[in-house]
């Protein structure tokens, strides 16, 4: 949450995370809560994303090696994560 804070000036849970210019992970909600304490936070390679396709359950993910997965945030919700973490990346090679 710290980091978060740092880079958004707000507290937020699931937050980008850019190890390095070319390896940035976007946070996504890869499935349904099973429990309290349970995270269904994954990440997923911003590089490698070729494309988004919304549907009434969600995004599916398109990759530049034909493999898609299928994950339960909104696309606008996504397209968010992603411009942040294009953000942090432009930060960080300044």
């Amino acid at each position: 949450m710290r980091q978060s804070r740092m880079v958004l000036g707000r507290t937020a849970r699931r937050v980008p995370l850019v190890l390095k210019q070319e390896f940035s992970l976007v946070p996504v909600k890869g499935r349904e809560k099973i429990g309290e304490y349970d995270s269904q936070t994954g990440y997923v390679v911003l590089n490698h994303v070729k494309r988004l396709i919304a549907d009434n359950s969600g995004v599916r993910i398109c990759f530049e090696n034909n493999v898609s997965v299928h994950v339960l945030d909104t696309s606008y919700t996504l397209w968010h994560n992603m411009q942040i973490a294009e953000a942090m990346r432009e930060k960080l090679s300044a």
